[in-house]
């Protein structure tokens, strides 16, 4: 994906987006706090700390939708420091700015 020129980043964002709007997973029927949860171990690879969960919950349950919630774990600096630490600098899209 680096080598022609796409953000590894982005393969992660359409499969979140397909995982967490599917069928199945929908067919679950989380809890919010179960969703939360979900996106912690997903894309930050642990468990929710108690502050950043309630957070999460209070947005939700002020109506932030889930999946405004799923885009915000998605671009978030802790996600891009995590895919960082495995794959490196992901973004590559930068030469057609010059």
């Amino acid at each position: 994906m680096q080598g022609l020129g796409a953000d590894v980043n982005e393969v992660w964002y359409a499969m979140a987006m397909g995982f967490f709007n599917s069928t199945e997973y929908l067919g679950f029927g989380k809890s919010d706090a179960a969703f939360v949860d979900d996106l912690y171990r997903t894309f930050l690879n642990r468990e929710p700390e108690a502050v950043g969960r309630d957070f999460w919950l209070a947005q939700i349950g002020q109506g932030l939708t889930r999946e405004v919630v799923l885009v915000s774990f998605m671009f978030s600096e802790e996600f891009r420091q995590f895919t960082a630490s495995i794959f490196g600098d992901t973004a590559v899209r930068r030469s057609w700015m010059r």
